[in-house]
């Protein structure tokens, strides 16, 4: 399979926990499946969704799903169909985990985009770039003592 229509076909960008775990196939899927966790799909649209290969997802669908983090809901002619395990304690701390790291690098991003922004507003207003504070004086007659 040519990577760039993986790449094409995966539903996320970069997920919280592919990110953190340094895009593993298990990562990946668990994004993918956490993200879109209301709708069951086949070994293969996992695969094709989370821009893994087929044979990796099938040997990993099967360790997340022996760990209960994913479930086999039904069957649709040959194909067994999987969903994210919302009742499982750990898949809610596995969701829990990737909302945080979502919401942290959203927060980083929110940060980042309006320095840039007060950036380029100092770089477009010339009266901002050359100002600079002058140290007030204080009037002569506070400086003379009585005599």
């Amino acid at each position: 399979m040519n990577h760039t229509k993986k790449t094409q076909d995966k539903a996320l960008q970069c997920g919280p926990l592919e990110h953190l775990f340094n895009k593993t196939t298990p990562a990946r899927i668990l994004d993918f499946l956490s993200t879109y966790k209301i709708w069951d799909y086949s070994k293969q649209d996992i695969a094709k969704y989370s821009g893994v290969s087929p044979r990796h997802a099938i040997r990993e669908i099967e360790k997340l799903e022996y760990l209960g983090l994913i479930i086999k809901t039904r069957n649709v002619g040959h194909c067994h169909m999987y969903q994210y395990n919302t009742k499982s304690e750990a898949a809610k701390l596995i969701d829990q985990l990737n909302n945080t790291l979502a919401f942290e690098e959203n927060q980083r991003i929110i940060e980042r985009e309006a320095l840039e922004e007060a950036t380029e507003a100092e770089a477009k207003d010339p009266a901002q770039q050359q100002t600079e504070i002058q140290p007030e004086t204080e009037p002569q007659e506070l400086l003379t003592t009585p005599a």
